[in-house]
């Protein structure tokens, strides 16, 4: 259902309304069916159907507020609601019920407006013309939020300074909330109430709560003042009615229930109070206890438990965690179905052992005091559950803590590690590999728990930036030779990897062959950047080996690697990101040269379903290129480019510092046979005159052309 159609449709059944009401559509009467047209219509349609009609408020409503976006910046507040996010607020009001205040937004002055059919007649042809232009930098009021939409409102995102005057409106059904620090964090009352005033009249002119002319729909002018109500509630708070934040969240999570994902930026010099994670845990295990996580007072398995989760999503980006709050924050941690921690300081806070400040989930029966001690405290410890894990530079976590983490995650699909901080590459010069050698090969007292890989349904692995700077490669070969073992102990063999990411990291060749001896049939996404160790040989045995595979990014295949392989059996190929090296590791023939080009067009016409061929060279990125490796695949129709007639799809082309010779048939021959191409990168031509010629033919066919 097309939008535009569907927001005339719902004017149209307004305007019935308006001017015979015994000729409108009936089934639009049916709250139903105008719930299923709410999902079909972008925010600016819904406001537009506000606009014009009351009787839509109770069927859209929930679209409108279902998502609140409290955006403080220099120079406004944007509120976005639904999926998108457009200006929204008139710069005229009307006397009816679907005035600005009905939407809930502050306030744009009173008028006499219109209210008969004329009226209704010129808000739909102006509505929708004004709904990009109207205002931005509007808030709902909080006497409106409060009294109308706050149960409706299911995701809302704010910064500190909001945080005590929105969050004790009234939500009760907030699924997801995200949370910025922005200078006024959760500090003591008696300084968060300074801060939150000054706040508020910061705000004020942020928004534009000020006088300004303004024209009504029949031309005169008026002097409003804009988020006056607003404005007042917000400084009484700041008076004499200040809401510590702290207590706000906490109430928050109490109210509620289904309150599973957290987001917290910004934190690097306020840590955020132990009491907010703390009722965070304590909630998720109440979560926990209502899906029967617990029978008979014994605590299941771990993969019973894992089952369900508590908390679904723990961002945490750029925080400071604290001794007093690290205790919960690790148990948090632990209860995350989804764990991203991006510059997270875990000085205070190891993610492996703490003093474990909850009980465990269920308060053990009576029959079960006589279990041994270390027993009952082991149960306190619940194993991590998450699913997808993102850990990028973490500060005061070592390098053996966090591959010990990893390795305990048993439940983990999807694992991104990565780190380009100082301290972990101070922590891998002293590492021993006896430590990597104990979680290769376990003691006689954990064997049994390891009989089966500890990552059983992982299916996504990204490692990046892992010893990025002048690291003599000979001197880690012993810990790349390690990680490589523990990966091929840990994963399972099984074909279940998807997706594989290697990126500035320094391993051996061995994690590269593991993944492809055992997980050919099940790759379909792989990329190798800065990776010293990943030849041209290794890329190959890639082509040759997975067939499901649909991306490939790495830096160089050479036509010595494709002459020595085997045919490529990717023909669901997508994406081809590779740099062709042409140049012959011994000197040649000029014949055998030819050949060995027309070779590379014959295995790259095998590729049918391409949609992306870039054979770019990324500078810096080459660390395991030749000096002289500067020739590459040549695109004329001399050369043999006429092979790739098969290529029906192709819709980006890219040879950026590639150094080409395309003549005017060639270039003909690429818009006639690639239909779908969209865009060509490179020069054409070393002449610049030339190239620009070529280039005016690929516009003017509608594609697009870039030197660079």
């Amino acid at each position: 259902m097309h939008n535009s159609s569907t927001s005339s449709l719902l004017a149209m059944h307004s305007r019935h309304q308006h001017h015979q009401p015994q000729q409108h559509h009936v089934a639009l009467d049916v709250p139903e069916i105008l719930h299923i047209i709410g999902e079909y219509l972008s925010r600016r349609d819904i406001i537009t159907c506000f606009r014009v009609c009351a009787s839509f408020h109770s069927s859209l409503a929930p679209f409108l507020y279902r998502d609140l976006d409290l955006i403080g910046g220099a120079s406004r507040i944007k509120y976005s609601c639904n999926k998108y996010t457009y200006g929204h607020g008139y710069a005229y009001n009307h006397g009816d019920s679907c005035d600005n205040n009905t939407l809930g937004l502050a306030g744009n002055g009173d008028d006499d407006g219109e209210s008969n059919n004329k009226g209704a007649d010129k808000r739909w042809q102006t509505g929708r013309r004004r709904v990009d232009g109207g205002r931005m930098g509007q808030r709902p009021t909080l006497a409106v939020l409060r009294d109308r939409y706050a149960p409706l409102v299911r995701r809302v995102k704010l910064e500190t300074r909001f945080t005590s005057e929105y969050l004790t409106v009234g939500f009760t059904h907030l699924t997801a909330i995200t949370i910025s620090y922005n200078g006024d964090a959760l500090r003591k009352p008696e300084e968060a109430t300074i801060a939150t005033t000054s706040a508020s009249a910061t705000l004020g002119a942020e928004t534009g709560c000020k006088r300004k002319k303004m024209k009504t729909p029949s031309g005169e002018g008026t002097d409003t003042k804009e988020d006056d109500a607003n404005d007042n509630e917000v400084e009484q708070n700041g008076k004499g009615s200040f809401v510590d934040n702290t207590k706000a969240l906490v109430r928050l999570v109490q109210d509620n229930k289904e309150l599973v994902s957290w987001t917290f930026e910004k934190f690097r010099t306020s840590p955020l109070s132990a009491e907010v994670w703390k009722a965070i845990v304590e909630a998720a295990q109440e979560r926990l206890e209502a899906k029967n996580i617990m029978r008979g007072g014994r605590r299941m398995s771990p993969t019973t438990v894992t089952a369900s989760t508590g908390l679904e999503l723990l961002e945490v980006k750029q925080m400071t965690v604290d001794k007093e709050s690290a205790p919960w924050f690790v148990k948090a941690c632990r209860l995350a179905k989804v764990l991203k921690l991006v510059v997270v300081d875990l000085t205070h806070a190891s993610l492996l052992h703490h003093h474990d400040p909850v009980p465990p989930i269920s308060s053990p029966s009576p029959l079960s005091q006589h279990r041994p001690q270390e027993e009952q405290e082991a149960t306190a410890l619940i194993p991590p559950m998450a699913h997808e894990i993102n850990m990028w530079s973490l500060q005061g976590f070592t390098f053996m803590d966090q591959l010990r983490f990893l390795v305990e995650c048993s439940q983990a699909r999807s694992i991104a590690w990565s780190s380009p901080c100082a301290q972990w590459r101070h922590d891998l010069f002293h590492l021993s590999n006896q430590d990597l050698e104990t979680l290769i090969n376990p003691g006689q007292e954990q064997r049994q728990r390891q009989q089966r890989p500890q990552w059983p349904h992982i299916h996504s692995l990204r490692f990046s930036e892992w010893l990025r700077g002048k690291i003599d490669l000979t001197e880690m070969a012993g810990l790349g030779t390690s990680i490589s073992r523990l990966l091929l102990h840990i994963i399972p063999s099984n074909n279940q990897i998807r997706f594989f990411r290697l990126s500035g990291a320094k391993m051996q060749p061995m994690a590269v062959d593991t993944i492809q001896q055992h997980h050919n049939l099940s790759l379909n996404h792989i990329r190798l950047r800065s990776c010293p160790s990943v030849t041209s040989t290794m890329i190959q045995g890639l082509l040759e080996s997975c067939p499901n595979l649909t991306t490939l990014t790495a830096n160089v295949l050479s036509v010595d690697a494709i002459s020595r392989g085997r045919p490529w059996v990717c023909r669901d190929l997508v994406e081809f990101q590779v740099y062709l090296d042409l140049c012959h590791e011994t000197q040649v023939s000029v014949d055998k040269a030819l050949e060995s080009q027309h070779l590379v067009y014959t295995r790259l016409a095998t590729l049918p379903n391409l949609e992306r061929l870039l054979i770019a060279r990324i500078p810096g990125r080459s660390n395991n290129m030749r000096p002289e490796t500067l020739h590459s695949l040549n695109l004329r129709l001399a050369c043999g480019l006429g092979s790739l007639s098969t290529l029906k799809r192709l819709k980006v082309l890219n040879f950026v510092d590639v150094e080409q010779w395309l003549d005017k048939e060639s270039v003909e021959w690429m818009i006639a046979s690639w239909p779908k191409l969209n865009s060509v990168q490179g020069m054409l031509t070393p002449s610049l005159e030339q190239s620009s010629a070529l280039a005016t033919i690929l516009t003017n066919h509608g594609i697009f052309h870039s030197c660079a």
